[in-house]
């Protein structure tokens, strides 16, 4: 026994054989003589004192309202150093504590002063009845707090409480609050439930989330019998001031409706309407409320209120998750009915938590009960909804009314009014007598804590003259080809829009990599397509093999199959099937990934909307087409409409950006990610790609780059993240302002807990050390085994940095690591590695071949071209740049709100068309929107054609009379055969209009960023006119889109070329030796027998003096290798000892390579210069490296790696300047291919890399080179 105090108060702290299990413990006259000696025992407290005041029980409910032993209580311990546990009441009290749930004190209070245990731990500490409380007698269950001598309440609850009350009366009744906690992603939440003349005999209080689980719907009153409660809501007895509230709203961003196509994926629809079971509507929203609760009220049965309790609307509901959230709505009501054609109101609340109050047995409460939550201590009035119509019918309440049977449409509001008035701002039933519907009944009253509501909802059922010209796209898909049996793959079609009859399209199977009649069975035929069905698909029996193979492809296209113009679009007309291989009977080592700096930009312009979502749900995004593509982001806070990409966006004025890539981390510590944009912006990280999950997002627009603090989302959880541990980052924009896009930016920032607490934008190399790259290509396998080939062939993008904005100074640089796995190929066959964008590289600055003499490695010059088409878009952009011309008299119209042509004459200027001045075009075509908002269109067969202003830069549109068509014209003009009938807000594209570009961008006038009319002549054909979209509307207004590329054409198309040239022409030095070249590593799975080739020339100028020579060499694994003995006394290649030219020579020697590292250089060599005008230039093409072996159990075939650049002239007295790379002479890129490969080789390219230029007589350099072979 343990003496507290010096009291008679006694506690037992010894285990007793487990808690009750039973409701209500027997009597302990019952219990066996071991139980009762266990029971002696236990210490009984024997105290006589006064009761304390401010406990939780009857101080607060009163004494009539009599305790049930069936409660199970829990008291709240905050500091066991200083508090007790007190129980005032009858008979016994077990505490169980909360750690492992063992009894440790039974305490027993006969009068006087409270028994109290004293708590070893805090916690949670459970407590049960040993009997029923007697109304009119004391219970009290509190904390003394002897560190403050105080009583402590607020710390008693219970999920369920039982209760008894000495009769129905109104003097028996009570007036008591239930406080409701909520754990909530936010914190913390408290709710009130305040009741004011409750009158229960014997009754039962708990809470729930969802109502009453048995009774269906759950949200309405039920009789008592047959139904019960799963109360799961901690309900306080007193305010619990010693849990701390959250202060932190919940931020909702509603993001309106997107419509999907039902059955197709996620495909959106451009038909704004529901349509039963094909076209169904997302309710989209955003919010930092994870695990809060959403209700979509749609007002179906049309009598203009959002009615969510009496089953006439359409109510949907669910839980939230923190970010996006999308809801779809099938278009029935909650009948499951569904809902007729028209338009339909509709709005969508999100909460944190939905409480339920379903009382059991309550009789009576009146005045009546209301609802609070509170905010930073300030109660809320909560708006209560209820449906009582399942139980029996109200009486007559002592005010005269009955109590309301239903909440109505839009529930009461419980109000700040100090007084609670029976059925104005309180829910109120009875008359404090038996029989009320209370009786025998589960009450249920319910609200939704914190709520907010969006903006009304117009949804379209039905209404199919909204849907705009329909598109159609048929999918990309995969399949896995298997060993055998039948195997086939269904490529879906979708129908983006209504048709009005049916439409007959084909559709046909065309080889790619894999071969119809081996791989696949050729398929073909027509689909119709009808009203009222959008999703179609075709399916294509596949060959199952057992053969080791790479994962092959073919395609499905379709066409429209009727006679005349297609009534629809085809936005994509041809599917990707791959077939992926499934066998693989070799050992496979996965390569480290190879990494490239900076992160990758994907940039999809003209997607509408406003929201992050509205991105992701864009066509563009999910079949992965952007407008462009940058490689090159090192960092995360930035202007997006500047860069690589800036064209495009500034094109666009309504586009999505996402930015993904690899963090390595530098430095150890717990990291703490922040985001913030102008418009939407979302960050999501993870492990990999596969595992990203949203970690900071905005919910409205910021001041600036650095205002993180604005929104609680825009702040991450902290992350530990360990030095070199990878982070995957995807950062994903959505203008949605339309203002212009040099105003845009996101910035996402992060600190840590040890290393820094100040925010630093990440960065490539940044503040915390941290770096970027991506991946350029697929991590691939190496063989195990030499006679074993592995099973896929993997497109390698080659990639370069450009480090410094001068195009032809400063550091550049750019080590390209190709992994190319290869597979056995039949004979001829190719693979071609594609470029997907431009590609820098520069200069080598090393002297390969300093072992022939003393050498200054600053004459050396390489670069490039490109061949991969780029593609620049500009729109019109003011009301002078666009105009028409009237055939009748001339006169011209600009600055209007619509643009005409067919007997009009029509010109739009598009400013700044950033395409270099003798660039190649490859497709040119301008997209125009119809403004044919009432059917003013008219003619067929109508032939426009289509011609340019013949300047180097054009200015503004003219107005005088016949100013339009005075403009000259380009030689090149181009027919629109057939434009159609132009329908509202469609869009069309004219036909290639490449020629006619090519004419201007040909002038020698033409730069870069100049001004281009383009003009719309008069129509031939049974015409009258089209209606166009003008500049009035940003986003409307014709659009020019020019693909091209900057390489030189013809045979003078090099792999590399060495300039040479003495210290008069650009500071070469006073040294008589200079050499450079290009050097290939090579990383070998499997040594073999090897053959090299390449063609080679040499250009000498004023190569007259005794011993001057220009020598082209070979160097592999540091021996060389050649044709000859030379001068130098080493093989060699070809060597000149006097002014000329060499002809194009093709050599090939057999190497034997070593598995692993090699080296392959090639290059050039000057000697003895005499002359001030000494220069010379060694060329080389088709670098080939191809081998036969390792064939052994795959056939015979080789590998041929080609790579190629080309060295422009540059300036005739300077290094190449930023004028000549806007011109197109500057800008090197490298293209890349392998040509029936075989078996493993891996390819480790260093690209060249840039010294100071040298001055060169490029125009005896152009006079002197070979006139044909290359």
């Amino acid at each position: 026994m343990c003496i507290y105090n010096n009291s008679l108060a006694t506690y037992s702290s010894m285990a007793t054989p487990g808690r009750r299990k039973s409701h209500r413990m027997t009597s302990l006259d019952d219990q066996d003589s071991s139980w009762w000696t266990i029971l002696l025992v236990l210490a009984t407290i024997l105290v006589v004192a006064v009761p304390p005041v401010g406990g939780d029980g009857t101080d607060i409910l009163g004494v009539q309202q009599a305790l049930g032993a069936e409660t199970v209580m829990f008291v709240d311990v905050v500091d066991f150093t200083c508090e007790m546990i007190q129980w005032q009441g009858r008979d016994e009290l077990y505490v169980y504590r909360p750690s492992d749930s063992l009894l440790v004190a039974t305490l027993l209070w006969t009068g006087g002063a409270a028994a109290s245990y004293s708590p070893t731990e805090n916690g949670a500490f459970e407590l049960r009845l040993n009997a029923d409380q007697i109304a009119g007698d004391v219970w009290d269950v509190s904390i003394n707090d002897n560190c403050a001598s105080s009583l402590v309440g607020g710390r008693l609850w219970s999920r369920q409480w039982y209760f008894a009350a000495a009769s129905f009366g109104a003097s028996d009744a009570t007036d008591v609050s239930m406080w409701a906690v909520f754990l909530t992603s936010l914190g913390n939440k408290l709710v009130e439930t305040r009741f004011e003349g409750l009158a229960g005999y014997v009754y039962e209080l708990g809470a729930t989330s969802d109502g009453i689980a048995s009774h269906t719907p759950a949200f309405k009153s039920a009789p008592q019998t047959g139904n019960s409660i799963v109360p799961e809501i901690p309900l306080y007895l007193k305010s619990p001031d010693h849990i701390p509230l959250a202060d932190t709203q919940p931020t909702i961003e509603f993001d309106d409706v997107v419509y999907v196509t039902v059955g197709c994926g996620d495909f959106g629809s451009e038909c704004p309407t529901l349509v039963n079971g094909q076209i169904h509507p997302r309710f989209r929203f955003n919010t930092d409320a994870g695990g809060g609760r959403y209700r979509i009220v749609c007002d179906t049965n049309g009598d203009g209120n959002l009615n969510i309790v009496d089953g006439s609307d359409t109510v949907l509901s669910g839980d939230t998750v923190a970010g996006a959230n999308e809801v779809l709505w099938d278009g029935t009501d909650s009948s499951g009915v569904t809902v007729a054609n028209g338009y339909y109101l509709c709005e969508v609340w999100v909460f944190l938590a939905e409480i339920h109050f379903p009382m059991i047995d309550v009789e009576t409460i009146y005045p009546g009960m209301r609802m609070f939550s509170y905010f930073n201590s300030v109660p809320t009035p909560q708006v209560m909804f209820w449906n009582d119509e399942d139980v029996d019918a109200p009486i007559t309440m002592p005010n005269g009314e009955t109590g309301a049977t239903t909440s109505g449409c839009c529930g009461m509001d419980s109000t700040n009014d100090p007084n609670a008035v029976a059925n104005v701002n309180a829910r109120a039933w009875g008359n404090f007598a038996s029989g009320s519907k209370g009786d025998q009944a589960i009450i249920n009253t319910f609200s939704f804590v914190e709520r907010s509501v969006s903006v009304p909802l117009n949804i379209s059922v039905g209404g199919l003259s909204e849907c705009p010209q329909p598109s159609v796209y048929i999918l990309n898909t995969n399949v896995l080809e298997k060993d055998t049996g039948a195997v086939s793959v269904t490529i879906d079609i979708v129908l983006t829009s209504v048709i009005s009859s049916n439409v007959d399209i084909s559709y046909a199977t065309v080889d790619g990599t894999a071969t119809a009649g081996v791989d696949y069975v050729t398929t073909g035929g027509t689909i119709t397509l009808v009203p009222d069905n959008y999703c179609y698909s075709v399916t294509v029996d596949i060959t199952p093999d057992t053969e080791l193979e790479v994962d092959e492809d073919f395609y499905v296209d379709i066409a429209y199959a009727g006679a005349g113009a297609s009534p629809i679009v085809f936005r994509q007309a041809r599917s990707v099937v791959t077939i992926i291989n499934d066998d693989d009977n070799c050992g496979v080592v996965e390569p480290p990934p190879h990494e490239w700096p900076g992160l990758v930009m994907e940039v999809y312009d003209e997607v509408p909307g406003s929201t992050v979502l509205d991105l992701t749900r864009s066509n563009a995004y999910i079949t992965q087409s952007p407008g462009c593509i940058d490689p090159d982001v090192t960092s995360l806070e930035q202007n997006p409409g500047t860069g690589r990409c800036g064209q495009t966006q500034m094109s666009s004025y309504n586009y999505g950006v996402a930015i993904s890539g690899w963090i390595r981390v530098a430095q150890t510590d717990t990291y703490t990610f922040q985001v913030a944009g102008n418009d939407a912006v979302e960050l999501w990280l993870g492990a990999d790609e596969a595992s990203l999950i949203l970690a900071a997002f905005n919910t409205q627009p910021n001041t600036d780059e650095s205002s993180y603090g604005e929104a609680a989302s825009q702040t991450s959880s902290p992350m530990a993240l360990a030095a070199n541990e990878l982070l995957f980052v995807r950062v994903l924009y959505k203008e949605g302002d339309l203002e212009s896009p040099p105003n845009d930016f996101y910035s996402v920032a992060w600190f840590g807990t040890s290393v820094s607490t100040t925010a630093a934008p990440l960065a490539h190399a940044g503040t915390y050390g941290e770096t970027f790259f991506h991946n350029s290509t697929s991590a691939v396998g190496f063989e195990t085994d030499d006679a074993c080939c592995t099973s896929r062939i993997v497109e390698t993008e080659v990639r370069a940095l450009r480090t410094d904005a001068d195009p032809c100074s400063g550091q550049l640089f750019g080590n390209v690591t190709n992994t190319i796995d290869l597979s056995p190929q039949s004979t001829g066959t190719s693979v071609t590695f594609d470029i997907a964008e431009t590609h820098e590289l520069e200069y080598v600055t090393e002297d390969l071949f300093a072992d022939l003499g003393t050498a200054d490695v600053s004459g050396q010059v390489f670069s490039g071209r490109i061949r991969q088409p780029i593609s620049t878009k500009v729109r019109v952009t003011a009301g002078n740049d666009n105009g028409f011309e009237r055939a009748s008299d001339g006169n011209v119209w600009t600055n209007w709100g619509f643009l005409l042509m067919g007997s009009w004459m029509m010109a739009v200027t598009f400013d700044d068309v950033a395409v270099p001045q003798g660039a190649t075009i490859t497709n040119a075509y301008i997209e125009l929107e119809g403004d044919n908002n009432g059917g003013q269109d008219t003619g067929t067969g109508v032939i426009v054609p289509i011609w340019a202003n013949n300047v180097d830069n054009a200015g503004t549109i003219p107005t005088g009379n016949s100013g339009i068509s005075s403009l000259a014209p380009t030689p090149t003009s181009v027919n629109w055969v057939d434009v159609p009938e132009f329908v509202y807000t469609a869009r069309y594209k004219t036909p290639n209009i490449g020629p006619v570009v090519q004419d201007v961008v040909s002038r020698g006038g033409w730069r870069s960023g100049n001004s281009m009319t383009i003009i719309f002549g008069f129509s031939t054909g049974a015409s009258f006119r089209r209606y166009v979209e003008s500049a009035s509307d940003a986003e409307s207004a014709p659009l020019l889109v020019v693909e091209y590329h900057t390489g030189f054409t013809g045979p003078r198309e090099y792999v590399g070329a060495v300039y040479m040239g003495d210290a008069t022409d650009g500071g070469v030095g006073t040294v008589n030796d200079m050499s450079g070249g290009f050097r290939l590593s090579l990383d070998l799975a499997s040594g073999g027998s090897y053959t090299l080739s390449l063609m080679h020339s040499l250009v000498g100028n004023a190569i007259d003096a005794r011993n001057e020579r220009v020598t082209s060499l070979l160097r592999v694994n540091g021996a060389y290798v050649g044709n000859s003995v030379g001068t130098e006394g080493v093989q060699m290649l070809e060597e000149l000892t006097s002014s000329g030219v060499s002809a194009p020579t093709t050599s090939s020697f057999v190497l034997a390579l070593p598995a692993g590292s090699n080296v392959i250089e090639f290059g050039g060599y000057l000697s003895r210069r005499r002359n001030q005008n000494d220069f010379a230039v060694a060329l080389f093409d088709n670098v080939q490296l191809t081998t036969n072996d390792f064939v052994s159990s795959c056939g015979t075939a080789n590998l041929e790696y080609n790579y190629e650049w080309w060295a422009p002239s540059c300036s005739l007295t300077a290094p190449c300047s930023t004028t000549q790379l806007s011109s197109g002479l500057c800008d090197p890129v490298i293209t890349l291919f392998a040509q029936n490969e075989k078996c493993c080789l891996e390819l480790d390219v260093l690209l060249p890399k840039e010294v100071p230029g040298v001055r060169l007589n490029t125009s005896a350099v152009a006079v002197m080179e070979p006139a044909s072979g290359f």
